[in-house]
């Protein structure tokens, strides 16, 4: 059942359990993923989100979540904000948690120095 579907409205900020498409493999692949789209952003149907990974920093637009376990992430995760993804609604699996405001704030300033 997509949790989307019978729960509230989607934030941004909030990080999701998601099945994230990866064309190199052509293979779905659960990661967690952070909603970047504000909510007049967000459509019926597709969300702009930012990747989340345990690997490290790659470039200037990985941004460290410093409060990562109040995000709901097993593990210490950085932000890719070079590569963010729009997903269909249905592939976000669960809701994690929520980012720190200063983390979502560091988020949102390099996705705006990228555009």
């Amino acid at each position: 059942m997509n949790t989307t579907q019978n729960s509230q409205a989607l934030k941004q900020g909030e990080v999701y359990l998601a099945d994230v498409y990866f064309s190199a493999t052509n293979q779905y692949k659960r990661r967690p993923v952070i909603i970047v789209s504000n909510e007049r952003a967000i459509d019926l149907v597709d969300v702009m989100t930012a990747p989340v990974t345990s690997q490290r920093a790659r470039n200037e637009f990985d941004v460290d979540i410093e409060k990562w376990r109040e995000a709901g992430l097993a593990y210490p995760s950085i932000a890719r904000t070079a590569k963010l993804l729009t997903i269909d609604q249905s592939k976000l699996l669960r809701k994690l948690g929520d980012l720190d405001d200063n983390d979502l704030a560091n988020v949102l300033e390099k996705c705006r120095q990228l555009f």
